[in-house]
């Protein structure tokens, strides 16, 4: 039998090492209402499959504090028809006291369609970025790494 002061030494361990898990409920209301808008968008969009939305409070494309936040993830397929999975990650606005949010994505460089010098395949993100902003208001950004 442990004593109370190892009971409570065990406790103080076992609970620090659980994992966080971020949740929607740490959403500010405005960011939440637009990521299930871009949702909307990529459930109806033709040829975009598994559309999901993701809480997080891990950083993955902005340098910064951490904070619970929404990512879009979906699969589409590029101009030779392979499909490839984007995720587009929210970040706040600089300043970050203001409400303003961007979703952003990284895609390889060599996107290159075949055939036409010059022209890159964005596997239909930026499509999709014009349809966030006519119909979620939200701006959101393809960068090429």
């Amino acid at each position: 039998m442990l004593t109370r002061s190892a009971q409570m030494i065990c406790l103080s361990i076992c609970v620090t090492a659980l994992p966080s898990y971020a949740s929607a409920n740490d959403i500010p209301a405005e960011l939440e209402q637009t990521a299930e808008c871009m949702l909307n968008v990529l459930q109806t969009t033709p040829g975009v499959q598994d559309a999901k939305l993701l809480i997080t409070d891990k950083n993955l494309f902005v340098q910064g504090s951490s904070w619970t936040h929404p990512n879009l993830e979906f699969s589409s397929l590029d101009k030779q028809g392979l499909r490839h999975t984007i995720l587009f990650e929210a970040s706040k606005s600089h300043p970050a006291d203001r409400d303003i949010y961007l979703f952003t994505t990284v895609l390889p460089i060599g996107m290159q369609t075949p055939g036409v010098a010059g022209q890159l395949d964005d596997w239909g993100a930026g499509e999709i970025e014009k349809e966030w902003k006519s119909k979620c208001g939200v701006d959101a950004l393809t960068i090429t790494a």
